[in-house]
């Protein structure tokens, strides 16, 4: 088999021959539907550069559905909260009270899309075992399981997701900041 381009460029980078660590991160939900494909993919990728690099992979991130509310489906969870419970109130709102921050993120905790995700990273969980790679999971920063929330919403009140599973560049700030607390990334 021969490499193709885009590979031959990754090796050639610089990031690639100076790093001791490759984390693999994709979204392996697209089109509410797993992508086969890609997880193929990902077995050939690992094959190709365990020997050489420390190779982590990480879980799909939580996807959060909002077709269960047909009228609102182009608008994210946030989105949906604020329009039904706060009538006039901005969408980005850092004024919203300690509860609606609450009732928010136990919101996307019940709307997180769970059957199809659970799937996708049971794959991967027997993709790593199989190839012996680190695994860890973004469910482990985006929420809390124990007290059913997950975080859609930072403390200042601003939205985590634009999507339903990519971040905000605030939500981005605010997971950075989360990962750094739990040590997530320490191994």
């Amino acid at each position: 088999n021969e490499k193709s381009k885009d590979l031959i460029d990754f090796e050639n980078s610089k990031s690639f021959k100076q790093s001791d660590v490759i984390l693999i991160s994709n979204n392996f939900f697209s089109n509410n539907k797993i992508e086969e494909g890609a997880l193929k993919n990902l077995e050939l990728f690992i094959n190709l550069y365990k020997k050489n690099k420390k190779i982590i992979l990480t879980s799909n991130a939580n996807h959060y559905s909002s077709k269960r509310y047909k009228n609102f489906y182009n608008i994210t969870l946030f989105d949906y909260y604020l329009l039904n419970s706060k009538p006039g109130q901005k969408f980005i709102d850092a004024n919203l009270s300690d509860l609606d921050i609450e009732k928010i993120n136990h919101f996307y905790f019940k709307n997180r899309n769970v059957k199809e995700i659970q799937e996708i990273n049971d794959n991967l969980k027997t993709i790593s075992k199989k190839n012996n790679i680190k695994f860890l999971d973004k469910e482990d920063f985006q929420c809390k399981i124990k007290i059913q929330i997950c975080y859609g919403i930072t403390n200042s009140g601003f939205k985590t997701n634009h999507d339903p599973s990519h971040f905000t560049a605030e939500g981005a700030k605010f997971f950075g900041k989360r990962i750094h607390e739990i040590g997530w990334l320490k191994f």
